[in-house]
């Protein structure tokens, strides 16, 4: 296990891609959809709940490198302090 800390600017947040997707509620798995309910391919569950989980690609640089990051879920705040929705809002503006 390893773990490092990275300080970096957010260069860009890339728009025009599939932002969110319906996950189950219990394992964040893409739900399939049927005929009246979602259904989860890993919990098996024909009556899921289905909530968003949101994926954003941020450009980001440090002064020397630049990376892209893909964060998934709730990720976004604990890594930026901003929550998906925020940081895809403010660069859509």
């Amino acid at each position: 296990i390893a773990y490092f800390d990275c300080i970096a600017t957010i260069d860009d947040v890339k728009l025009g891609t599939e932002w969110y997707f319906i996950a189950c509620k219990d394992c964040q798995t893409k739900l399939n959809q049927g005929p009246t309910t979602f259904i989860c391919p890993k919990c098996r569950n024909e009556n899921a709940t289905a909530i968003a989980i949101f994926r954003v690609e941020l450009s980001v640089y440090d002064n020397e490198e630049q990376s892209m990051f893909i964060i998934l879920g709730d990720a976004g705040k604990e890594l930026t302090g901003r929550r998906e929705t925020e940081l895809i809002d403010k660069y859509a503006e």
